[in-house]
């Protein structure tokens, strides 16, 4: 008699769990370039206008690198926008790029506006998300869901992060408001950036719009071998997607423009559901821990959905604030101290960390060129009139700390999702000191 009641119990387990599976990636009925998630449907208002661009850069790290990026909102929140009574520069931002850790900040300030910061230190901030995600996988329904080869951590992750944080809220909730945020993981069959933009759900004839948050996030932040990748599915030809005009100039250029030429050869690929009928995201950081790869791309180039630099040749933008928060941690190590081999878990960590480290280094000296470059056009005599265009390039990282213990102290402590209150209000804290005492935030002030 027992061994027939745990039979089907064991049956009744099997058949649960094999109809788990990930939620369907939404597909799209129509392509419309005009149409869903995108900055030209994040018009400006009478608080947040075009003519001061204010972009942010959220960097991965965990909790630390969310609690470091809730420390610039408050701080922008606290300052005022010379000349304009009741407004702050939070109100002016348009744009964050987000990466892993730094992601659940964009994606519930986009959601719940300055209102929901408070909520936000106490919703996620000083939440012990790692026991959550534990406690959560043991479950009984969870366990069940996870025998399916089509369920897996990062679905487990997403649900979770849907009930404590985001409660079912879509890209498509956000349409109509700013600001635009872009979410971004690595596709991991071209060790590239991809962002949750509809821009690049289009060649997949996906819709961002009736996209979870959740699991945009959940995306950014699969770090390999502690969540497995995202999948999407690619609905091929479903909707009479075109590539734009600016991808057969790319191809057509590819020793001159390298970058696009990349991101053309790159969606095209999408288009080949015989070779990739899914996509599979891994982790943000491993292609752009710093989430500055779009921003560029907008500074420069004139191609693609979004362009600050297109809006500044039309004559819309006058004043451009880039601030980078980067929540990095001192990559140095001490394998060479040893004559032993260092073990498989320092090898990953260093395999991972120490390249995205020198590449973010890399990404902020080109976003400084770009100011450079801005600050030459600015004081040359053309023949022609340019757009007066001031531009404010601003990294906040521990970098900035004069003190060397306390540099040493936020530099050492851990990619993680726990941390004690007590550390998380110091991030914070810092966080706004760093942002208020940068040279270059006090030049901005001082040229309104």
């Amino acid at each position: 008699m027992r061994t027939a009641l745990q039979a089907a119990i064991a049956i009744a387990f099997a058949a649960v769990g094999a109809c788990a599976h990930y939620p369907a990636t939404p597909g799209l009925l129509e392509y419309a370039p005009s149409v869903g998630y995108r900055f030209a449907n994040t018009p400006p208002t009478s608080a947040n206008s075009d003519s001061l661009m204010v972009i942010l850069t959220f960097s991965g790290g965990g909790t630390r690198a969310a609690a470091l990026s809730t420390g610039v909102l408050r701080e922008l929140d606290r300052t005022a926008v010379p000349g304009e009574p009741g407004r702050t520069l939070l109100d002016e931002v348009d744009i964050i790029s987000s990466v892993s850790g730094g992601s659940f900040t964009a994606a519930y300030f986009a959601l719940h506006g300055r209102e929901g910061l408070d909520r936000f230190e106490t919703e996620f901030l000083d939440w012990n998300a790692q026991a959550a995600l534990k406690r959560d996988l043991l479950a009984p329904m969870r366990i069940i869901r996870l025998l399916s080869r089509n369920y897996s951590r990062i679905d487990h992750a997403a649900a979770t992060w849907d009930q404590r944080l985001f409660g079912d809220a879509t890209f498509g909730d956000l349409i109509g408001r700013r600001p635009l945020i872009i979410i971004n993981a690595a596709d991991m069959s071209l060790g590239a950036t991809f962002s949750f933009t509809q821009e690049q759900f289009d060649p997949l004839c996906a819709n961002l719009a009736d996209f979870p948050l959740s699991r945009a996030v959940a995306a950014s932040s699969a770090f390999p071998g502690l969540l497995s990748p995202l999948t999407l599915e690619n609905h091929g030809d479903d909707c009479g997607f075109e590539a734009p005009g600016w991808v057969e100039n790319a191809l057509e250029d590819a020793d001159i423009g390298g970058d696009r030429y990349r991101l053309a050869r790159h969606l095209l690929t999408y288009r080949d559901t015989d070779v990739r009928p899914f996509v599979h995201l891994l982790d943000g950081g491993l292609a752009d821990n710093i989430g500055l790869r779009p921003i560029l791309r907008s500074l420069t180039s004139t191609s693609g959905d979004w362009s600050v630099l297109r809006m500044i040749n039309n004559g819309q933008v006058r004043r451009v604030v880039v601030i980078v928060v980067n929540a990095k941690t001192d990559t140095r190590s001490n394998v060479d101290l040893r004559e032993q081999p260092p073990g498989i878990k320092r090898v990953l960590q260093t395999v991972v960390s120490t390249p995205l480290g020198n590449y973010s280094r890399e990404s902020v000296q080109r976003l400084r060129e770009v100011s450079d470059d801005f600050l030459r056009e600015l004081t040359a005599t053309p023949s022609t009139a340019l757009p007066e265009v001031h531009f404010h390039a601003i990294e906040v990282s521990f970098d900035g700390l004069d003190d060397v213990e306390e540099r040493r102290y936020f530099e050492t402590l851990p990619t993680s999702f726990r941390l004690p209150p007590d550390v998380v209000d110091q991030l914070t804290e810092v966080g706004g000191r760093l942002l208020r005492e940068a040279e270059e935030f006090q030049a901005l002030l001082a040229q309104f």
